[in-house]
């Protein structure tokens, strides 16, 4: 009835809204009438229910009655022609329902296109009857208005509704707070316990799993005591008595299960059992930790390997170094005070295959620049490519310290730049490193003065950039391709492979091998092969590796260094050289040449045969004749010679003492009257000579009681024996004495003489006896603990004695390292061990469960480290891989692996993938050293195959880019080698597919050249050096068909 209600109130707004409209319409024009009544059908409103006749107080009069459905009137409406009323949506039933409305009541008809309005008076007349509440039969008593019906009903007691917590449930509003507070399943209301709010539905849930609940232990270790539910499981796992456990050693292979009271016991019975198990597992444990100590030894290893080949891979085809020098200050300190003078740069290379190069600075200065400059320098290093460049070295090296200026243009690198002469005089800078790893090194004294660099910004966060740059445009390097178009063969549809069935029709037309043929263009300049194997005509190629614009150095002074000073740089004078060894040595080699006076360059024939040391003369017996003794040495004369022109005597070894002194400025002077003497060597006076050795003379000990006299020539024989002569200990203690007390000092009072040990039979010095009883270790010692007053025992074993034998040594427990701190003597150790027995197996079995967990942690560092170094692996291959369309392969024991081959032990060797640029064709070569199919056994065959790559899906196939193979010479003259090269251009026709497509496998059939070389002229060239040879592989890609 309430909605009713409200559909005749709406219905009611609606019609006098459709009135109002109505009568403007009839004021605006003639059509008013047919647009309003094509209006009401359009928008005819929805017919209310009508208001129940029996919840009326009183019978209603029939004048509140439809004339036409005999209900209580909604919307009434008065029919203009006769009065009656009708509800408005019977009036419109009846006003478009009949060609002729006519009045139910009187069957008198009326006007359809003039509608009436609502009759709101009569309306509201209606709302005023008295009427009962609908739930009159419940037990509500209110009667009222019609028009208040609607807000009784909204809050009857007696009016039936639905749970406002939407459970279902219905009922009289006036029991609503008894369902919601008792009854009501979607309630929401909280727990006693721990406050949790839920459903009332879900209680009895909430409480089976409510964690605060007290809840009693399921094992009835006591029955009065009751615990919160989440401490119940502690309770069981950890301190019930009853609880069922399994042993502490369940992971050694103990399965005894037993409650936690019981368990003691078995722990007490089953000791042995439980240790020997323990045993086993940490014996299993070590071993274990020693495989994963040995992989991790082998990864770090690996890591260096690695991180080390891709700080040289990235470093490859970049013909220069930024230098990163960190903490600037402590380094330069280092080197003002000595401790650290010079800083090597790591090493680099000018490409893929070229030189390889080092950078060294001092930064407190060296030469010239020693303690006001920067002094920079390069060296050449020994590579394994050497044998294929260009010697001697000849780029333009370059270094720039860089400004490191927030802003760019505000930036003035420090620049210096050298153009070496490659001159005979500087071999040792520029040559070929052959003996030594590297060469010496040149550049720059005075690079750049320590004060420019402290007032800008070339020191940034205690950091400077050195940048090292070798122009090495136009040299000669094995990455510069040398693949000569007319040196080619082409390939053509009718005359291009063997045959492409697996199935040859006889031996001589298929060699057992999927290998390209090939038919050879004439060259009146090359040497052809039958085959279409060519070796390179060296006329044809000659100036190859000749760089014009290099020679215009090679007439510069010699010894010297151009230096090239670009404008707007930082200007260095021509002091920043170093002067070359070439110059030096040139100065050096003059020095020598150059006369020291006329004597330099005369001897005499008459010069005496004899030895440049003379002995020493004695004194004679009786007074020495003046003309017998040297002017020099004023000693007897010895090989006596006459100098002119005064005509003295002199040793003649003082006269060469004399001469050899003297040089231009200070000639040669007689000792005697300063006169200058001739240096020419004058003849041996041999009268004077055999008066002297005829003189008799005695023993120059006669003073001490030697009574020996004779000739002078036997007084040398008799010096050396005589036993009153002072002579040094031989042992070289300092003593000194006569020859005769030499036994009796050596037996009883040299330091140094040797002896031998009683105890140990070393021998020492004597001076050192006390010192080697202190350490003598075959010396008896007594026990320092006393455990046995008589024993005696050699120092070597005492310590063996104390740590491992002696019972009142103090030790600790032996699982000290697992926790257990006892310390005792060895004699009471073991009732410790008995007592805490149970103590130390179960610090064995914590010890046991940590080894395990260090073991996975260890497995996943392997995981990890394995997973980086496949990263490592990967990082390097794309690095070896990245913008080279060409490989140079380096073949090594080359006599070794062809004897393998003509064995039969090896066919085919193959070389590393390459690709022909970072995301270009994968491909793989392979050479037979024996030869293959036609060249089988009298040359070298080449192939080469096509790989699947990852970006095959990018490329154009078929491949169709001209491949050359060559071997290169290695002969040191440039201009002299003649490289064996083979060239082919595929043909990309249908039956070539199996070698060109696009690989379905992992790799396409491949094709070369059969005979590409022979086995004589290989041997016979300069192809094999230091039996290695190099065989490069070039690629030309046009880099239209790669992304």
């Amino acid at each position: 009835m309430v909605d009713i209600i409200q559909d005749n109130l709406s219905l009611s707004a609606q019609d006098d809204t459709n009135s109002e409209n109505s009568k403007s319409g009839s004021r605006r024009g003639s059509n008013t009438s047919g647009l309003s009544r094509g209006s009401n059908k359009a928008n005819k409103p929805p017919i209310p229910e009508a208001f129940p006749k029996d919840l009326i107080v009183s019978p209603p009069d029939k004048k509140y009655v439809c004339l036409k459905c005999d209900e209580i009137l909604r919307e009434p409406v008065q029919i203009k022609e006769c009065g009656h009323r009708l509800c408005f949506h019977c009036y419109e039933d009846i006003r478009f329902g009949e060609e002729s409305p006519v009045c139910p009541e009187d069957q008198n008809e009326f006007d359809r296109d003039t509608p009436p309005d609502i009759d709101k008076a009569f309306k509201r007349e209606i709302e005023e009857l008295q009427v009962k509440c609908k739930n009159v039969g419940s037990g509500c008593s209110w009667e009222g208005p019609m028009i208040e019906f609607q807000a009784h009903v909204k809050e009857c007691d007696y009016e039936d509704i639905l749970c406002e917590y939407d459970c279902g449930a219905s009922y009289q509003r006036r029991y609503n707070q008894k369902h919601v507070d008792k009854e009501c399943g979607k309630k929401i209301i909280s727990c006693t316990y721990c406050n949790d709010r839920f459903l009332r539905e879900d209680k009895k849930s909430h409480l089976e799993d409510c964690p605060k609940i007290p809840v009693m232990c399921p094992n009835k270790c006591d029955k009065k005591v009751t615990f919160p539910r989440e401490e119940l499981e502690k309770h069981i796992t950890e301190e019930c008595n009853r609880a069922k456990i399994n042993c502490d050693f369940e992971d050694v292979c103990c399965e005894h299960k037993a409650s936690r009271e019981k368990m003691i016991k078995h722990y007490t019975k089953e000791i042995t059992n439980h240790v020997r198990l323990l045993h086993d597992r940490l014996m299993k444990h070590d071993i274990l930790l020693n495989q994963v100590k040995e992989t991790v030894e082998l990864h770090g290893s690996m890591f260096d390997q690695h991180a080390a080949r891709i700080v040289d891979l990235e470093r490859i085809a970049h013909s220069q170094l930024i230098w990163r020098i960190d903490e600037y200050s402590d380094k330069m300190k280092a080197a003002q005070s000595g401790e650290m003078t010079t800083l090597y740069s790591p090493g680099f290379i000018t490409s893929k295959h070229g030189y390889r190069l080092s950078a060294s600075v001092s930064l407190n200065g060296d030469g010239k620049g020693k303690g006001t400059h920067m002094s920079v320098f390069i060296c050449i290093l020994r590579g394994p490519y050497d044998a294929l460049l260009k010697w001697p070295f000849d780029c333009r090296v370059t270094f720039t310290l860089l400004d490191q200026n927030s802003d760019p243009s505000q930036r003035k690198h420090l620049k210096f730049t050298i153009k070496p002469n490659p001159s005979p005089e500087n071999a040792q800078f520029l040559s070929r490193p052959h003996k030594a790893e590297k060469n010496a090194s040149f550049g720059s004294a005075k690079f750049a003065k320590h004060a420019e660099i402290e007032s800008r910004n070339y020191i940034k966060d205690d950091t400077v950039f050195l940048k090292i740059n070798i122009d090495t445009e136009g040299q000669t390097e094995p990455l510069r391709k040398m693949v000569d178009k007319q040196d080619s063969v082409s390939l053509t549809s009718n005359d291009s492979y063997i045959n492409q069935k697996r199935l040859p029709k006889n031996e001589n037309e298929n060699d057992g091998y999927e290998n390209l043929q090939q038919q050879p263009a004439s060259n009146e300049n090359q040497y052809e092969n039958t085959e279409g194997n060519r070796y390179e005509n060296a006329s044809a190629k000659q100036g190859l590796f000749v760089n014009e614009k290099v020679r215009q150095y090679e007439n510069a002074t010699a010894g010297h260094f151009d230096i090239i000073v670009k404008e707007n740089e930082y200007e260095n004078t021509d002091e920043n050289q170093y002067e070359s060894v070439g110059e030096e040595n040139s100065r050096r080699s003059s020095r020598a040449a150059s006369p020291s006076g006329s004597h330099g360059s005369r001897t005499s024939s008459a010069r005496p045969d004899s030895p440049d040391i003379f002995p020493v003369l004695p004194k004679r017996l009786e007074d020495i004749d003046e003309k017998y003794g040297c002017l020099k040495c004023k000693k007897v004369l010895c090989h006596p010679v006459q100098i002119q022109p005064c005509g003295h005597y002199l040793c003649y070894k003082c006269f060469k003492e004399i001469v050899n002194e003297s040089d231009n400025e200070k000639p040669p002077k007689c000792p005697k009257d300063k006169q200058e003497i001739d240096s020419d060597v004058p003849n041996l006076d041999k009268d004077l000579w055999n008066e002297i050795q005829a003189l008799d003379v005695v023993c120059e000990n006669q003073q001490w009681g030697c009574k020996w006299e004779g000739n002078i020539m036997s007084f040398e024989d008799h010096n050396d024996e005589c036993p009153y002569t002072d002579v040094l200990c031989k042992a070289d203690c300092g003593a000194k004495f006569q020859r005769r007390y030499i036994t009796k000092h050596e037996d009883k009072d040299c330091p140094k003489k040797m002896i031998s040990c009683p105890y140990c039979a070393e021998r020492h010095l004597r001076e050192e006896k006390k010192t080697h009883f202190e350490e003598c270790p075959d010396i008896p010692l007594p026990c320092p603990n006393k455990c046995d007053k008589k024993l005696t025992i050699e120092r070597s074993k005492l310590e063996n004695h104390v740590d491992n034998e002696c019972p009142r040594t103090k030790i600790l427990c032996m699982f000290e390292n697992i926790g257990c701190a006892h310390r005792s003597s060895r004699e009471k150790m073991a009732k410790h061990y008995s007592k805490e027995t149970s103590s130390h197996v179960k610090l064995l079995f914590d010890m046991l469960l940590k080894q395990g967990q260090s073991i996975d942690m260890q497995d996943e560092r392997l995981l990890s480290s394995e997973q980086s170094l496949m990263e490592q692996d990967k990082r390097i291959g794309d690095l070896e891989k990245i913008a080279h369309s060409q490989l140079i392969w380096r073949i090594e024991d080359y006599n070794r692996k062809l004897k393998e081959c003509k064995a039969g032990n090896v066919d085919s060797l193959f070389s590393p993938t390459f690709t022909t640029s970072k995301h270009g064709y994968r491909l793989c070569a392979s050479v037979c050293l024996n030869g293959d199919g036609k060249g089988k056994g009298s040359h070298m065959s080449v192939f080469i195959s096509v790989l699947k790559g990852h970006y095959d899906s990018l490329l154009k196939w078929p491949f169709e880019y001209r491949v050359t193979f060559t071997m290169l010479d290695q002969n040191e003259d440039i201009n002299a080698r003649k490289h064996i090269k083979f060239s082919i251009k595929p043909n990309p026709c249908p039956e070539n597919e199996p070698f060109l497509g696009r690989p379905k496998m992992e790799k396409n059939a491949s094709f070369g050249g059969a005979k590409f070389a022979r086995h004589e002229d290989i041997e016979a060239g300069g192809y094999i050096k230091d039996d290695v040879i190099f065989l490069k592989i070039a690629v030309d890609c046009d880099g239209l068909s790669e992304p």
